[in-house]
């Protein structure tokens, strides 16, 4: 399975000023929603990921990272602050951190201030796809010397998404889905909870 990257993935991109007087290295940082370890350098029987995976081999890969928060503004505004959501009070996908912490350093800025240039391109922190797709959205103006908000494909065929969300919140083995789930998903954890046999929270995993 061909993975579409530049579908998934929004891309950053730290680049020396001073190269000639100082050797630096450059830094790119990609990140993707909901991801998790589905990918082929983690190991998992099905999912091909070459380009995924060549990446993995030349770089970094975390083996013990974890989801900061099940949300995405919450979880960028974490990661690129450093700080932890009940630090940033972020807790949905409508509040600026800066509302917050005016004051506070980014990890972009970190770099500003040693002399790097950043840039960013496509989503880094949040804004709402497809809808927001080309947009700055909630990004944090402090933090880039230059920005690109390319339109991409899923801009292109939002007109073909279906969006099926819960009429109300559900309960399944001990987790609470409010309307924001999909029923989708519902239906399919339901599904894994009734043939696992799971009837609380501490009997179902996933």
């Amino acid at each position: 399975m061909k993975m579409r990257v530049l579908s998934l993935c929004a891309v950053l991109v730290f680049q020396g000023l001073y190269a000639r007087t100082e050797r630096r290295l450059n830094v790119l940082f990609i990140t993707a929603d909901d991801q998790n370890t589905a990918l082929g350098c983690y190991g998992h029987p099905i999912v091909r990921s070459p380009n995924i995976d060549r990446l993995a081999d030349q770089g970094v890969r975390f083996d013990r990272a974890y989801c900061q928060y099940p949300l995405c503004n919450p979880s960028r505004a974490s990661f690129l602050t450093g700080m932890r959501p009940d630090t940033t009070r972020v807790y949905e996908n409508e509040t600026h951190f800066r509302k917050n912490l005016p004051d506070v350093v980014t990890l972009p800025q970190l770099f500003q201030k040693s002399g790097y240039l950043t840039v960013r391109i496509g989503k880094i922190y949040h804004y709402g796809v497809p809808g927001q797709i080309g947009t700055s959205g909630l990004d944090d103006v402090p933090s880039w010397n230059l920005v690109a908000n390319p339109r991409g494909r899923d801009k292109d065929d939002e007109a073909k998404v279906t969006n099926l969300t819960a009429a109300s919140s559900h309960t399944v083995a001990g987790y609470r889905f409010q309307a924001s789930r999909s029923v989708c998903g519902f239906s399919v954890l339901r599904q894994r909870c009734r043939t696992s046999g799971s009837s609380s929270r501490g009997e179902f995993t996933f």
